[in-house]
């Protein structure tokens, strides 16, 4: 049984029952923040705030007041946004006494920039798909933005008139090597110095919105070697997820996020070192390197619904 107090933010996020459940089980106490009032998680935890979105300049503030006032130990962020205000200020939020479980703002901000984070690998010899200059684009290719999550405003082109359509809301696309073929979401727990303590691969069988519905763990030690690279390499520290696809020539690693995934909660299933070695992290120990986890261990995921009064959801009753 913990006796630490962490600050979950984006606990409207549909998958956020499934994380704060696994905390909550394992023995942390958890508290909630979310820009939106009407999150789920406002009213699904005994304590939690609204605050400004992740770039409003008074972010770090408000989370700020809610380390103190709640006693925070640790924070777990969501978005990408958020991550990026809070890696910025690891250093006064530790010393209000919680740890920012990711890397520091380098690293952050090189993964929450897919064509940096593609450069990044590639210099650190991790296979990648082709990244194409606008004149040298070769079809069928991906358009996606440069940061954000999700799959929003990730699309596939197979012609000039597509590329345009694609392309045609985003500020500075990246165009990439389409490849086909199976899905993976590799969550990732890292000690200091980017030091891997669990690395559980699973197969995304069913996506939807870019959230794993039906996962599956792999061991798949070809995958488990490349982000264990990839974890020291990039300095990674507490939660990632680490996505990559297996085409025709083999594995292409395409993203790494500095959070916990949508679909850890499986992982978290499958690996029991990852709840105790957490811990050890938010208390600023040594964490251990898993020995093992669950092969074949299937998740299947539905929606779940949360009913309450307009008055509890809304301030002005609006």
């Amino acid at each position: 049984m913990s006796d630490l107090n962490i600050l979950r933010t984006a606990v409207g996020s549909l998958p956020s029952r499934g994380l704060i459940d696994a905390l909550q089980e394992y023995g942390f106490s958890v508290v909630g923040a979310d820009a939106d009032p009407a999150a789920y998680g406002h009213h699904y935890l005994d304590k939690s705030a609204v605050v400004p979105k992740g770039e409003d300049p008074a972010f770090v503030d408000t989370v700020s007041e809610i380390v103190v006032d709640c006693n925070i130990d640790a924070i777990l962020a969501g978005p990408e946004v958020e991550l990026l205000a809070l890696a910025r200020q690891k250093a006064k939020l530790s010393s209000l006494g919680a740890t920012v479980l990711c890397p520091d703002a380098k690293t952050v901000e090189v993964c929450a920039d897919k064509r940096q984070t593609q450069l990044a690998l590639a210099e650190a010899k991790i296979p990648i798909p082709d990244l194409y200059e606008r004149e040298s684009i070769e079809f069928p290719c991906i358009v996606k933005p440069r940061s954000g999550g999700g799959s929003t405003g990730v699309n596939v082109a197979r012609s000039e008139r597509e590329l345009a359509m694609c392309a045609a809301d985003l500020v500075d696309p990246i165009f990439q090597e389409y490849v086909q073929g199976p899905e993976y979401t590799v969550d990732v727990l890292s000690g200091v110095d980017g030091r891997p303590l669990s690395v559980v691969p699973r197969r995304r069988h069913s996506v939807e919105s870019g959230k794993s519905v039906t996962g599956e763990t792999v061991a798949r030690e070809d995958i488990i070697e490349h982000c264990e690279t990839i974890s020291r390499e990039f300095g990674l520290f507490g939660p990632s997820c680490i996505q990559c696809i297996e085409g025709p020539d083999g594995l292409r690693f395409i993203e790494i996020n500095t959070r916990f995934g949508g679909g850890a909660v499986l992982s978290m299933h499958a690996d029991e070192s990852i709840m105790p070695n957490l811990e050890r992290l938010i208390r600023g120990e040594q964490g251990v390197k898993s020995e093992s986890f669950r092969d074949g261990l299937v998740m299947l995921r539905n929606y779940t619904e949360l009913y309450t009064d307009r008055t509890e959801v809304w301030a002005d009753h609006a």
